[in-house]
């Protein structure tokens, strides 16, 4: 099941077009939100 954090991320990501200037829109650290976008293709 996709979890609505892994969807913010991606779409975060998606927006900011870079992993670093998403994971600080986020708030969170740029490995934190590798993991979440690998999380979500695995799921």
């Amino acid at each position: 099941m996709l979890n609505l954090v892994w969807l913010k991320s991606f779409t975060t990501l998606v927006q900011y077009r870079r992993f670093q200037a998403a994971a600080q829109a986020l708030g969170i650290a740029q490995p934190t939100l590798s993991l979440h976008i690998q999380s979500s293709k695995n799921s």
